[in-house]
């Protein structure tokens, strides 16, 4: 019984060396720019974990088992880290409820992510096999009475932490949601938070009333639609001096009736924090994903306006951005339905058309509708019919210089842009033949990384929120009968066009152009105003990353980077 013990012991000795490798080389990574105090604190902290299951089991095997999990999620943390440069634990969900397989797939494959999803595999294969070939045998009680003694000790650590001497006043507690951001297993406790609050979220919550006030409504009847676009770059628009034609549409257009703002900048670099921003026009660093705020819907429903939100893209972001409309399109695309939407297709952007030109026709004086379309999302050639396969390095050399594979992704994104530019174009024309006061905007969520940004990437979401992730295309169109009627904003809009804008002053600017007036109003963030200037200190959030106000943190860079778009 001695040596079946002792081979036990052993046997646990190394898969326990196993499971905390990934964690010591996450560690060692997320050490770069960190106090080394913190990272030695943090990682400490991270040991209780492994500690814990010793007080959940007797068992030499099921304790490995509870090894085996945490190391695998530790693997996938360090995936994170050396992709991406943190792990956006909190943002998961949100993620994997905006993606399918086919997106995931693809993402992994461009990024070459497959070697350490193989090595992963490889180890997990070896790590099973192991654990069901160790005998039977109980845990030595000196591991658990140590155990007990490291959990407790933690736990009175962290509850009293404000109240310790230097660290408790350097960086948040180990057991903080700041803190779980920049360690594993710690993680894990942020994003059992958040798949609890997406779970138990009751819609509907109401955020306070913008008590609307007109200066001045027209007689005529006005029609407003609000394009949120995926994924664009500004650069890829013909439009804007790309190389390619990408936007005949918008291009045939004059200045006079379509304003492109050449320097416009996303709020943030994930789908599910940008549209808030855009809806809210909350900045940045004041934005948190778990609070209720007001919104665009919301004020042009006060303003008397009858409204839709019309989309190709899933529900679940921007709960807590999104007031219900009066009409409503959309996908219902939730954590709750993942075995539904996984191989789902979405919707070309132009199967809304038809829905527009009923909402459109709808019998109301005043109209304003949100459309939340799919644009240029990873896979890129899925957002397009076979026709806009337009472009190809092997017709026009333009990426020559790149690898196939590569060239090819830039092709297919080439392809998205022209569908997105003949998408916006019907928009306009049906928006334009109802001879209304009327606008058009369009603005992206985000940028992408097209192997061109730091470190050669594919796909947006990075920790440094890269100018290709942040430089967006911003697009105002104005009726005739617009133009005439607001003569003197449009043209101090069209005079800001070359001036930094972001997605926080989209709301203000909207309600400025329509003489909307309303309760805590900052008209100094419309860029329909003469003497226009980005506000000092505009940020951008990167990665996911987004702090609760107040919440203490060495320093908020860690989570918001600035504009790169000046």
């Amino acid at each position: 019984m001695t040596s079946r013990t002792h081979f036990s012991t052993h046997r646990m000795r190394f898969q326990f060396f196993l499971a905390i490798l990934p964690l010591f080389l996450s560690a060692f990574v997320t050490s770069r720019g960190q106090l080394l105090i913190q990272t030695v604190v943090y990682l400490a902290f991270s040991l209780v974990f492994y500690a814990a299951p010793l007080l959940l089991t007797g068992s030499v095997r099921a304790l490995l088992w509870m090894y085996f999990v945490l190391g695998t999620g530790a693997w996938v943390f360090l995936i994170f880290i050396c992709h991406l440069g943190r792990v956006p634990v909190g943002s998961l969900p949100d993620i994997v409820a905006t993606s399918n397989l086919r997106e995931m797939a693809e993402y992994i494959t461009a990024n070459r992510l497959w070697p350490w999803l193989t090595a992963g595999a490889i180890a997990a294969s070896f790590s099973i096999v192991g654990i069901l070939r160790t005998p039977l045998a109980k845990i030595p009680p000196t591991w658990r009475k140590s155990a007990l003694a490291l959990v407790l000790s933690a736990t009175a650590i962290t509850l009293n932490w404000d109240f310790l001497p230097v660290v408790g006043k350097l960086f948040p507690s180990p057991a903080s949601d700041v803190a779980a951001w920049e360690a594993y297993p710690p993680g894990l406790f942020c994003l059992a938070k958040t798949l609890t609050a997406r779970w138990t979220e009751k819609p509907g919550e109401s955020a306070p009333p913008f008590n609307v006030v007109r200066e001045s409504v027209p007689t005529e009847p006005e029609l407003h639609v609000l394009v949120i676009g995926e994924s664009s770059r500004w650069d890829k628009w013909a439009l804007n001096g790309y190389a390619r034609a990408t936007s005949p549409n918008l291009s045939a257009m004059s200045s006079d009736e379509l304003a492109s703002f050449s320097k416009a900048h996303a709020g943030a670099n994930l789908t599910y924090l940008a549209v808030p921003l855009i809806l809210s026009g909350i900045p940045a660093e004041n934005y948190y994903p778990g609070e209720t705020v007001r919104n665009l819907m919301g004020l042009m429903k006060e303003a008397g306006f009858t409204t839709a939100w019309l989309s190709s893209q899933d529900t679940s972001v921007a709960p807590h951005a999104s007031s219900p409309a009066d009409f409503e399109v959309k996908r219902v695309n939730t954590l709750n339905e993942v075995a539904y939407y996984a191989y789902e297709r979405l919707p070309f952007d132009g199967e809304l058309l038809p829905v527009l030109e009923n909402f459109v026709g709808y019998d109301a004086k005043r109209k304003f509708v949100v459309l939340h379309v799919s644009g240029s999302h990873m896979e890129y050639a899925a957002r397009y019919p076979a026709e806009f396969g337009k472009f190809s390095t092997a017709k026009d050399g333009l990426y020559a210089d790149l690898q196939p594979d590569k060239a090819k992704k830039r092709d297919e994104y080439d392809n998205s842009i022209l569908y997105s530019d003949w998408f916006l174009g019907h928009v306009i024309d049906l928006v334009r033949h109802q001879s209304r006061i009327a606008t058009v905007t369009f603005v992206s969520d985000h940028g992408e990384a097209l192997y061109d940004g730091p470190g050669g990437r594919l796909g947006h979401g990075s920790v440094d929120a890269s100018e290709q992730e942040q430089h967006i295309p911003l697009f105002v169109w104005a009726s005739p009968a617009f133009r005439a009627h607001y003569k003197e904003k449009w043209q101090a809009l069209q005079g800001n066009r070359d001036k930094p804008v972001g997605e926080e002053n989209i709301l203000h600017t909207i309600a400025d152009l329509l003489d909307l007036d309303y309760q805590g109003q900052d008209r100094t963030m419309s860029f329909a105003r003469n003497g226009y200037a980005m506000r000092a200190g505009a940020r951008v959030i990167s990665s996911g990353y987004v702090i609760k106000p107040g919440m203490k943190s060495i320093s908020n860079e860690t989570w918001l980077v600035p504009v790169r778009v000046m």
